[in-house]
């Protein structure tokens, strides 16, 4: 961010081709509020760490809570890093936090390996394959 200025212009450009811009990690390293004022912001990314721990941590839980309501009053969406249970998922669903990522629902995958699961045929439970022949 030593050229704030310049960074917001081009992320401006960026946005106006229809690209969502996300700050990830949100509340870690260099992130800061300084960015959801300067940048043109469509997303805060909530760190592993904090999703990690708010299940058994009330502290964690506290400051999760509070960058959700952060997001919600600024009109951005949040998305929960490293959703790794089902108490974590069910946390995020009482809190409206409609995107989540983590090895709850898959592994890191090969573009390859995704793009044929996305493409495979779907069945519905229970029905079983045509017969040819």
């Amino acid at each position: 961010m030593d050229h704030a200025e310049a960074t917001a212009r081009r992320l401006a450009a960026i946005k106006a081709l229809g690209v969502g811009i996300a700050v990830d990690n949100f509340s870690t390293g260099y992130s800061s509020l300084a960015y959801l004022h300067e940048l043109p912001v469509d997303c805060l990314k909530i760190d592993r760490r904090f999703t990690s721990a708010i299940t058994t941590s009330p502290e964690s839980k506290a400051l999760v809570g509070t960058l959700v309501q952060l997001g919600k009053d600024l009109g951005l969406k949040t998305l929960a890093e490293g959703v790794e249970t089902i108490g974590q998922m069910d946390y995020f669903r009482v809190e409206h936090v409609k995107e989540v990522q983590g090895f709850l629902f898959a592994r890191p995958l090969e573009a390859e390996v995704l793009e044929a699961q996305l493409l495979a045929p779907t069945r519905p439970p229970g029905e079983k394959s045509a017969q040819v022949g």
